[in-house]
């Protein structure tokens, strides 16, 4: 008998260890640094620490989202094995990925009925990852795929994204933000600090100046919103891995736990820049406190 395969895009960027502790499966993907293509699964992929210094000294990337014909193949490669597949996908306000997997998916239930299931996760980067884990943690309990199905989609209003940047001039490279306002911004050493919001958008929460009032105001609100609820957090940085240490156990101190630092991989490092630090943890829902 096949089991529950619970499914991520690269956007996840779950660490290697926690992917394989709970059997999760990841679709790779493409990104683009000064022209050449790169691919998240290639053993000679640029490592993290060249990719960012690219992004330092101004070189241009891109990234593609996954195409209908990758999603389907990657699905049915599971099927194939007797196994079942959930696919916990990219938020589809940042991508239109979840999508591909939702017609994919169409077409492999008639070939494998009631054997895939699309979440739209609404989440991005560990917040993806989390819910991931989460739910293949849940399927680990011998549930049906229905059953893991309701409780994926039952988690995604709880799982929360706050997180700061940089420089904001890649913000505004992604069209996040004018790129008057990142001038202006970066001049005044301003730090927005943002979220995820319930329909699975990224936008502002509070903008303060200099970078420690911004990562403190992440370690308030993560401290006012945890609900306690699931112990699982990750912590993600992009390049800046001292300052996600002193995050982390500033948060370890306060709430009694242990959030999993991850590296913040190229693909969403792209658009948000070197010295991200996002938090992802489950609140009562995604509301500001």
């Amino acid at each position: 008998m096949g089991k529950i395969i619970v499914s991520v895009e690269a956007t996840a960027d779950i660490r290697e260890d926690i992917r394989e502790k709970y059997d999760i499966a990841v679709v790779p993907m493409e990104f683009i640094v000064d022209g050449k293509v790169e691919k998240t699964d290639d053993p000679d992929c640029m490592t993290l620490k060249t990719f960012y210094d690219e992004m330092r000294a101004g070189k241009p990337t891109q990234t593609s989202q996954v195409n209908r014909e990758a999603a389907f193949s990657h699905l049915e490669n599971i099927l194939k094995n007797g196994d079942e597949v959930i696919q916990v996908s990219f938020s589809s306000a940042l991508s239109g990925t979840c999508a591909n997997f939702l017609s994919a998916a169409e077409e492999l239930d008639r070939r494998y009925p009631g054997k895939v299931k699309v979440v739209d996760s609404l989440c991005a980067c560990s917040g993806q990852a989390l819910l991931a884990v989460l739910t293949a943690k849940y399927a680990q309990t011998g549930k049906t795929l229905d059953e893991v199905y309701r409780f994926c989609s039952d988690t995604v209003p709880k799982i929360n994204h706050i997180f700061t940047v940089e420089n904001l001039k890649y913000l505004a490279r992604g069209g996040r933000i004018s790129k008057a306002t990142a001038l202006l911004g970066n001049a005044m050493q301003l730090k927005p600090v943002m979220r995820c919001n319930e329909e699975g958008k990224l936008v502002p929460f509070k903008k303060v100046l200099a970078r420690n009032r911004s990562l403190t105001v992440q370690v308030e609100e993560v401290c006012a919103k945890f609900s306690g609820e699931f112990e699982e957090m990750y912590i993600s940085h992009a390049d800046c891995l001292e300052e996600a240490q002193s995050v982390r156990d500033r948060i370890a101190e306060r709430l009694n736990i242990k959030p999993e630092i991850m590296d913040l991989g190229p693909v969403i490092g792209s658009h948000s820049g070197p010295g991200t630090i996002a938090i992802f943890f489950v609140g009562k829902d995604r509301a500001v406190v």
